[in-house]
């Protein structure tokens, strides 16, 4: 049995971060192929983010409040929306409709990554065994692959390859959800450590727990150099003179070195603490863009790309076990939630617009300066979150 659910949670990861690469890894050539302007492509990432949040709120508060939800009721009407939003993409050229359809397309593919963290964790809280690294890596990796992949055929054919990919994959991972039988029940009965006022309300939980919300806006400035390295990678790669091949191999880099950081997290977080780990990678996020910002060709970006195996590679397990370890059952899952809301959310909303800006008013270096300056201050209200948060752990 433990090996069945490890090989569907995998196939799930696969099958969804190939999806991901495609929508939101090439998102900004998909936009400025489609005549938009970088303003208006941070406008399309800050109302996809928008609206990621409000999707998270909402899938939060349900999970903890109809114990008969779980998340993967949410990926199974997110994935129903995708694959109508991607059919209906292949087949208008309209830019309000593109825009639309496009903005609503990414929100689902953002709050679906958060939804499937939220998948593994039932899985742990219920007390069956998952390798959830690995399985992350497994899905780094695909995305990594498919990113190559993606970017040879695009130089050599067209951006619009990504739809059709997408709605492929997105009809089997349906498939895979909907014959998936295995329950996971309600956490294990854990001490409660962080208090909490509301199981229901998300803004009160925030209020009661603000050494949590201190890490989460620690959190949100770090991930804004994630953010903006990803949705405007293209951007960075061409100011280093290269294009949509070398956006394929700087992205396919990074996602690989993700695959033997997630792998390596369960071994190492039975020697050091999620918190030691999530620190780590914090300061690996803020060399990360630190590298760009002094990148002088394309080269130097490839460089700065290997940091990914210890900032994101890293992050994403040891924040989502770092939140589960301070949290008591009952807020588990408005924990991960939140974690999205601040990451995949909040992150890409303010992050993008601004971006968009910079890049139109100044230059990329202008733009690397000013949010390597942001995860500086990131790391350093993390730093003193996790100080404060130390007595909650559990783990």
């Amino acid at each position: 049995m433990k090996f069945r659910i490890f090989f569907r949670f995998t196939t799930v990861m696969i099958l969804y971060y190939i999806s991901c690469c495609a929508i939101m890894g090439f998102a900004a050539l998909f936009m400025q192929s489609r005549g938009f302007t970088n303003t208006e492509t941070g406008l399309f990432f800050t109302c996809s983010s928008f609206l990621c949040i409000v999707q998270q709120m909402l899938y939060g508060v349900a999970l903890d409040r109809f114990p008969r939800l779980s998340a993967r009721h949410f990926l199974l009407g997110f994935g129903v929306i995708s694959i109508l939003l991607g059919i209906l993409l292949s087949f208008t050229t309209k830019k309000t409709v593109l825009f639309i359809c496009y903005t609503l397309l990414n929100s689902c593919i953002l709050t679906s990554s958060s939804l499937i963290n939220t998948f593994g964790i039932e899985f742990v809280n219920a007390g069956i065994p998952l390798n959830f690294g690995l399985a992350r890596g497994l899905g780094s990796l695909s995305y990594a692959c498919s990113s190559l992949f993606l970017g040879n055929i695009i130089s050599h054919y067209s951006v619009s390859v990504i739809l059709p990919l997408h709605i492929a994959t997105q009809c089997v991972l349906l498939l895979l959800l909907s014959l998936h039988t295995v329950n996971t029940p309600g956490s294990s009965t854990m001490p409660t450590e962080l208090p909490s006022e509301s199981s229901h309300n998300m803004l009160s939980f925030l209020r009661a727990n603000p050494f949590l919300l201190l890490l989460f806006t620690g959190m949100l400035l770090l991930y804004f150099s994630y953010t903006v390295i990803n949705n405007f990678h293209i951007n960075i790669i061409e100011a280093t003179g290269g294009g949509s091949r070398e956006l394929g191999i700087s992205t396919s880099i990074a996602a690989l070195l993700e695959l033997p950081a997630m792998a390596a997290f369960t071994p190492l977080s039975r020697k050091i603490l999620p918190r030691t780990l999530l620190l780590i990678s914090c300061v690996f996020f803020f060399l990360k863009i630190s590298m760009l910002f002094f990148a002088g060709n394309i080269i130097d970006v490839y460089a700065s790309q290997i940091l990914q195996f210890f900032s994101y590679g890293i992050f994403v397990p040891a924040s989502t076990y770092y939140i589960n370890s301070i949290l008591p059952p009952c807020d588990k899952m408005k924990g991960q939630s939140a974690l999205g809301i601040f990451t995949f959310g909040l992150s890409g909303l303010i992050s993008s617009l601004l971006c968009g800006a910079l890049l139109d008013l100044f230059s990329v270096k202008i733009m690397l300066g000013c949010f390597s300056l942001l995860a500086l201050a990131g790391l350093i209200i993390t730093i003193i979150a996790c100080r404060k948060l130390h007595a909650y752990e559990t783990l």
